[in-house]
């Protein structure tokens, strides 16, 4: 939708059915190429996932796509690598055509969080911050996309909060991918700001107004905590008291009945006079709790 809609540029992409289909879609005249990326069409958290580079390893894509997708359909979509120089989520808000009592514009009806830069890992997030230091005119026009694509997926009526991903190389914009919900690499907001993306993506849901985001000072960022084995019994959380002991530190966790390895358990937030500094802060808290098997 997004390349051959509002026409935003992305990676070369194409889908496929079989292996032997995912091959042609890589090798043809019009392929990705290699290196690509090779992704369930339904998945999440990077599940099924995986960078293909060399032709060798294509069947091995294909199977762990089909064993970690959702939903019945055996098919997957293969992307052009971009070796970006970094990445970014963009949270938009898109509200109902009236909020309360008053007809918005249709440039007032879309709001965006600021830049909120991210570090993935297994094609999942592993830390978020914010600001993310980016150039005036990128930012306008990763808004610019962000806008479009957002209209053309919620229509006249539909609100929301969305989590759209960027690419940024050089001075390109490369469209990624959309999440039409508040965001994982948007946890960050819960410390960030006065609204977080759960508070915006209720007022625009139920037309409640949105006045200004309010910004803490300096910088925010986020951390995982993660499992590192499987158990079926319920998690404890060795040296939460120590975390929650950092100023400047949150901590939210999950309550997730069971654990496997990188399942994401919980998350540490923090505040710092930077983004930089508030990373290793977040990062330092989450690597003090440990989740074990109860």
């Amino acid at each position: 939708m997004a390349a051959e809609r509002p026409g935003l540029p992305t990676a070369r992409y194409g889908y496929a059915e079989s292996a032997e289909e995912l091959r042609r879609r890589i090798a043809g005249p019009r392929g990705t190429g290699l290196p690509c990326v090779v992704k369930p069409v339904m998945s999440s958290s990077g599940k099924g996932q995986s960078v293909v580079r060399r032709a060798a390893e294509i069947n091995r894509a294909w199977d762990y796509a089909v064993a970690n997708m959702r939903g019945d359909q055996r098919r997957v979509i293969v992307e052009e690598f971009i070796d970006f120089d970094y990445e970014i989520t963009l949270l938009t808000v898109r509200q109902r055509p009236v909020v309360g009592g008053r007809r918005l514009s249709e440039a007032r009806r879309t709001l965006f969080v600021r830049p909120i830069g991210h570090r993935q890992e297994r094609g999942d997030y592993q830390e978020s911050w914010m600001p993310c230091p980016m150039k005036p005119a990128l930012e306008r026009r990763a808004r610019s996309m962000a806008r479009s694509i957002t209209r053309e997926i919620a229509g006249p009526d539909g609100a929301g909060i969305f989590g759209v991903e960027f690419f940024v190389r050089g001075d390109r914009v490369i469209f990624s991918e959309l999440s039409p919900r508040p965001h994982d690499t948007g946890m960050v907001t819960m410390i960030s700001q006065d609204l977080s993306e759960f508070d915006l993506h209720v007022r625009a849901i139920l037309g409640l107004p949105i006045p200004t985001i309010n910004y803490a000072p300096g910088g925010a960022a986020s951390a995982v905590i993660l499992a590192d084995r499987a158990s079926s019994r319920p998690p404890t959380y060795p040296g939460l008291d120590r975390a929650l002991s950092l100023r400047n530190v949150q901590v939210r966790i999950f309550g997730k009945p069971t654990t496997r390895p990188y399942r994401r358990m919980g998350v540490a937030l923090a505040t710092a006079a930077t983004a930089g500094a508030a990373r290793r802060l977040a990062k330092r808290a989450a690597g003090m709790v440990s989740v074990r098997r109860a």
